[in-house]
């Protein structure tokens, strides 16, 4: 198909929104990247130590835990409870 003169070669040029391949490429690594880093975070939390995330979500607890009467009316909270029974089922299993 011939030009006329003063005609571009590509009179419409690339549609709008359209990535290039460097971008795209960029995209890629930065998915790939953020996959490792998310995938390495999960392994250190998995080998970090039980009470040391409880530190970090409940807050740190007191040098000395009053108890009174049965389990159920302590200040510390059920789902740390759950959390240390489970870890503690845990070791008794490998040791």
């Amino acid at each position: 198909m011939p030009f006329k003169p003063g005609q571009s070669g590509n009179p419409l040029g690339k549609p709008k929104g359209t990535k290039s391949k460097m971008t795209l490429l960029k995209e890629e690594r930065r998915a790939i990247f953020e996959e490792r880093v998310s995938q390495k975070f999960l392994e250190t939390i998995d080998k970090a130590r039980p009470e040391y995330l409880l530190d970090q979500f409940l807050g740190k607890a007191p040098d000395e835990i009053k108890l009174s009467g049965e389990l159920k009316t302590t200040s510390i909270p059920p789902e740390a409870i759950a959390i240390i029974e489970e870890d503690l089922k845990k070791k008794k299993l490998h040791d």
